[in-house]
């Protein structure tokens, strides 16, 4: 059930963000538009919206507080679903990254070394971000948590990273090797070079990682070939649901594979800051009960239906 405040904040980000008339959201929600007239009055009295929607107050508030106990979370930021018209995969990603930007966009000046994964919806991030009047912090570092060279260059971590780190003012540290080797020889090699060595040490000291969530099916690891088709029928077999920065899991969150993982260059799954996940979408249901149960994750952007059915399929197990 849904608390005066999620109802404020969902007609919000209707209204501020989906730019719908509040006939529609009148109808969506079964009142009346005069009552969403004075709804949206009331949201800004209360301080819900003022020019944006408050970053704390956009989201749903008691789901989010349900989710966070359920899975022992730092923090979980849910962004209201639309209900009018059923919404693509791309501007689902859009949204998770508009939600990402607004919950970071006052934190990130805290930290020193930011990693950053790969995928469409850091992507949208990246060119979603901007920073506060007055931000200054040159000490910023963003650094690549995965092998630079894929074949899509807008979804990889250089283009990502150095977006942000340009916004930022920071600077970009980059792996500069393919993601995935041939051979454990030769991953092992790569990862001996200076010019790699020197990043994976800067890992051990990154404060936040903003990661995605990668289905085994439909993942930007399936997508660019970076396995084989036998690799990819082992992970099926051994019952794989998910993929973070190349280290694949099963819905317990455990490892799967660990002899693929030594082919990839990247980070440890688990590096000493927080890691924020973003990631919503039916494909994503799996992946991200694999990562919550493998405390894989500290902090989660998904949307209302995502986060809906995830509690609902973790109460009935």
């Amino acid at each position: 059930m849904y608390n005066e405040q999620d109802i404020l904040a969902k007609i919000c980000w209707l209204y501020y963000f989906k730019h719908h008339t509040q006939q529609q959201i009148a109808s969506q929600l079964n009142i009346s538009r005069i009552k969403v007239q004075r709804l949206l009055t009331e949201a800004k009295e209360k301080g819900i919206v003022r020019f944006k929607i408050a970053q704390d107050k956009y989201n749903l508030l008691s789901l989010e507080e349900e989710f966070k106990t359920c899975f022992n979370l730092d923090d979980v930021i849910i962004v209201p679903s639309d209900s009018l018209l059923p919404i693509n995969d791309k501007e689902l990603k859009k949204e998770l990254a508009e939600a990402a930007r607004i919950y970071l966009e006052d934190k990130l000046s805290r930290f020193e070394y930011i990693g950053i994964g790969m995928g469409d919806t850091l992507r949208y991030f990246a060119e979603k971000l901007t920073v506060q009047q007055g931000f200054s912090n040159k000490d910023i570092k963003i650094i690549s948590l995965f092998g630079n060279l894929l074949l899509n260059a807008s979804v990889n971590p250089y283009s990502i990273g150095y977006k942000i780190a340009e916004k930022l003012d920071g600077t970009f540290y980059g792996l500069w090797a393919p993601a995935k080797l041939d051979s454990d020889e030769f991953a092992s090699a790569f990862r001996q070079q200076k010019l790699i060595k020197d990043v994976l040490l800067m890992m051990e000291k990154v404060q936040l990682s903003i990661i995605g969530i990668g289905n085994i099916n439909t993942g930007l690891i399936r997508k660019f070939n970076l396995i084989s088709e036998e690799e990819f029928d082992s992970l099926l077999s051994k019952k794989a649901v998910g993929e973070i920065l190349g280290y694949w899991f099963n819905i317990e969150g455990s490892e799967v594979m660990p002899e693929l993982r030594k082919k990839i260059i990247g980070a440890p799954i688990k590096l000493p800051g927080k890691t924020l996940a973003i990631a919503g979408g039916m494909d994503k249901v799996s992946p991200i009960m694999g990562a919550l149960h493998g405390k894989l994750i500290d902090i989660l952007i998904t949307n209302e239906k995502t986060a809906k059915i995830i509690i609902e399929k973790e109460k009935a197990i």
